[in-house]
């Protein structure tokens, strides 16, 4: 089953009508839609990262999860500027203590990529900029529930099966830009992208939900944290990684080791070495061996 989490029904009505979903009869303590088939369940959580987190583990209480499930957030944001549209998350910073998580890293159909910041409320103009320009260029992205979702459900779902996409609907506040306008763009923006994002949540359903695939369920511990260090370290020369790729190459570890996928990386690495793709003699090569590497952890939706 897809579980799908929103933090507002105005941000999700949309998504609900295009996929017909319908409220349960069940009294619970945060609302729940599902289809008929019974491949998607929507729970609005409330605002704020304490929101969502309460409404996962209320969730994982209530209703428990399978190994085929997969959770997704979808909400509102603000982003800089220059951005617009859906994007799906690699990265996830809180903002008040700047621990930072990585959800799945398998692209959804094609949508770009950013990292979201998430605050305790609304973020200004200039903290957007502040951050933004610290960010090397990666898109920053900005909402406020997001790493309290990730955080609610770590303890039971792992990293592989959790799926965060962003809709940007305004650029921070400003003093011509406060909170009833904000309201009122975020509505209208969430509304507008709700046949797009259901079209993408019927290629989760098809190309996630409905896989079964044995080496997701590798859990073997057999590689300790030292060995798994010193594997990320040797992966990096052989790439001719630049620091860029360096931080790409952590990422993806990282994700690894949380998801438990040890055992199926290695077995790339080494796949790799002996066709001769590994080592590369530059960073070009190095670029393309590590989308390779990353296709075989993470294949595309």
């Amino acid at each position: 089953m897809l579980i799908i989490f929103g933090a507002l029904w105005q941000e999700l009505k949309s998504v609900a009508k295009e996929l017909q979903l319908k409220k349960t009869k069940k009294d619970t303590l945060c609302p729940v839609y599902e289809d008929a088939k019974g491949q998607i369940r929507l729970v609005i959580t409330g605002m704020g990262k304490e929101a969502a987190s309460f409404g996962a583990g209320w969730y994982l209480g209530s209703y428990g999860c399978s190994g085929e499930d997969i959770f997704l957030n979808i909400g509102s944001c603000a982003g800089e500027e220059d951005a617009e549209g859906i994007y799906r998350i690699h990265g996830i910073e809180d903002l008040s203590d700047h621990k930072t998580y990585y959800p799945d890293l398998r692209g959804v159909s094609e949508l770009k990529t950013a990292r979201v910041y998430t605050a305790s409320s609304p973020v200004g103009f200039k903290t957007i900029e502040q951050i933004r320009q610290k960010a090397g260029g990666e898109i920053c992205l900005f909402d406020m529930e997001a790493s309290g979702l990730y955080q609610g459900l770590r303890r039971a779902v792992g990293p592989d099966r959790m799926i965060f996409l962003k809709v940007v609907t305004d650029h921070g506040m400003s003093e011509t830009n406060g909170k009833p306008e904000l309201s009122g763009q975020v509505t209208g923006e969430m509304e507008g992208r709700g046949a797009e994002l259901s079209e993408i949540i019927k290629r989760i359903i098809e190309h996630g939900v409905q896989r079964e695939d044995p080496l997701d369920k590798e859990k073997e511990g057999s590689i300790s944290p030292k060995e798994f260090a010193e594997l990320e370290q040797t992966l990096a020369r052989q790439l001719c990684a630049s620091a860029t790729m360096e931080l790409q190459i952590g990422q993806l570890c990282r994700y690894v080791a949380s998801a438990g996928m040890e055992t199926r990386f290695i077995k790339a690495v080494i796949s790799m070495q002996e066709a001769g793709v590994l080592p590369v003699s530059n960073r070009r090569g190095g670029k393309q061996a590590l989308e390779t590497l990353k296709n075989y952890i993470v294949p595309i939706y």
